[in-house]
């Protein structure tokens, strides 16, 4: 679990997003042309911890590229189930009484001998 406050995490994203930038070769310039946000924006998440919305972020992510990566995030993945793909639960085997005991005598174990 993950204990660092809203303003760390955030921090921390705005730094991954810069290095993202960075990697990429671009300005800060280039990523908000390509983001459709203003350059002073990302310089106030990054340098100031500035709160923004998610619309915002959705921009940033667009910027380098990377707008995919949350997307993951939200993909409906297939339900796991034990039985695999076959969901069909396997019949059920009922003991029949005939194969009961006839007898009232104690049942003797393997190490009760």
């Amino acid at each position: 679990m993950d204990y660092r406050s809203d303003e760390q995490m955030m921090l921390a994203i705005a730094q991954s997003i810069d290095e993202m930038r960075r990697v990429h070769g671009l300005t800060t310039e280039e990523m908000a042309k390509k983001g459709g946000f203003n350059p002073q924006t990302f310089s106030n998440f990054l340098n100031q911890g500035t709160n923004i919305k998610l619309s915002t972020l959705l921009q940033f992510l667009r910027g380098v590229g990377k707008v995919d990566k949350l997307q993951e995030l939200f993909e409906k993945k297939e339900v796991y189930s034990p039985l695999g793909k076959n969901k069909t639960l396997p019949k059920k085997i009922y003991a029949s009484r005939k194969d009961a005991p006839k007898n009232n005598k104690k049942i003797i174990w393997g190490d009760d001998k």
